[in-house]
């Protein structure tokens, strides 16, 4: 089932030395903040990024989740099957309109944030 996914899309990795708890999440698109859901706002996310195809995945990691060191796990991507130069296309255009958030805490307390897409001046803000 691996093989069926690409490397294109937004991935999530753990590169800490421990596991990371995600204490929060959220979605925006064009500036519009997904209301929380049980899938994390990503139906209504590509409801909105005109991304309902099943070409199109998802996925997300909830709330008090462990999220193991060196796990990896991709929020948005494209089935390899489907991979034609449009659909990378329009993948590329609807991650543009696109910022997610993620809370998390490592298992010493410490709190974090990050935010996708970042500028390298806008690397992972500890609270």
């Amino acid at each position: 089932m691996a093989d069926q996914f690409t490397e294109l899309g937004i991935k999530l990795k753990n590169v800490g030395l421990g596991p990371a708890l995600i204490s929060g999440f959220s979605i925006t698109v064009d500036d519009t903040t997904i209301s929380d859901t049980e899938d994390g706002g990503w139906q209504e996310a590509r409801r909105k990024l005109k991304l309902m195809d099943k070409s199109f995945i998802h996925g997300w990691i909830g709330y008090g989740a462990p999220f193991a060191s060196g796990e990896s796990s991709f929020l948005l991507s494209i089935k390899n099957a489907d991979l034609t130069e449009a659909r990378k296309d329009e993948l590329k255009q609807a991650i543009k309109r696109l910022v997610i958030k993620i809370e998390y805490q490592s298992m010493f307390g410490e709190k974090w944030t990050i935010k996708c897409p970042y500028s390298a001046s806008e690397l992972p803000l500890k609270y």
